[in-house]
């Protein structure tokens, strides 16, 4: 915390705020998370302060606190899908959970099917349409295409290295392929 604390001021800087936080947050003191951000909640700027600050709304059951922390002024009440969610998939998850807790099941829905459509290897989303009873089609959500491991721009930094390395990671390539193979014939 010294290297951001502020010395013109005496106060601390909002990344000494957030890494504060952090470790509040990894020791399970959400409500010191909450006391800590929310006398700087209008000058938090980085989306990490918003959405952990969001998060400790989120485990002290303040939900109607966390939407707004991830929605900004539009609120619980906006119905259309906002773009400036902190963290963007996370955040999406994050605003599906706080619906689901809420009981608004098809805005939870929606927002969990965002939060897959930006990233679609987002097991807790998918997890959470299953259980909501979503019609989903899991050929859509899950593409292999989707694994980091078989976009071109990785692959063609991977062939940078040595020969060894691109083999072994050919072969990786091949075992992720072939394990979704069963999936795609079964469903």
């Amino acid at each position: 915390l010294y290297y951001h604390y502020k010395h013109l001021r005496n106060d601390l800087s909002e990344l000494s705020l957030l890494l504060l936080a952090r470790c509040y947050f990894y020791c399970d003191k959400a409500n010191c998370v909450y006391t800590l951000l929310k006398g700087y909640q209008k000058e938090l700027k980085l989306p990490q302060s918003q959405y952990l600050f969001a998060q400790a709304c989120f485990r002290l059951k303040k939900y109607s606190e966390a939407e707004t922390a991830l929605l900004g002024k539009e609120s619980k009440y906006s119905e259309g899908i906002v773009d400036t969610i902190p963290l963007q998939a996370q955040g999406y998850y994050l605003l599906g959970r706080i619906c689901r807790r809420t009981s608004r099941l098809k805005k939870a829905v929606k927002y969990f099917k965002r939060c897959l459509a930006i990233n679609s290897l987002h097991w807790g989303a998918y997890s959470a349409l299953c259980d909501l009873g979503a019609d989903i089609d899991e050929k859509s959500w899950f593409r292999t295409d989707a694994a980091p491991i078989k976009q071109e721009r990785y692959m063609n930094y991977l062939k940078t290295f040595d020969t060894k390395t691109t083999s072994v990671i050919d072969n990786i390539s091949d075992t992720i392929s072939s394990a979704f193979a069963p999936i795609r014939s079964f469903g």
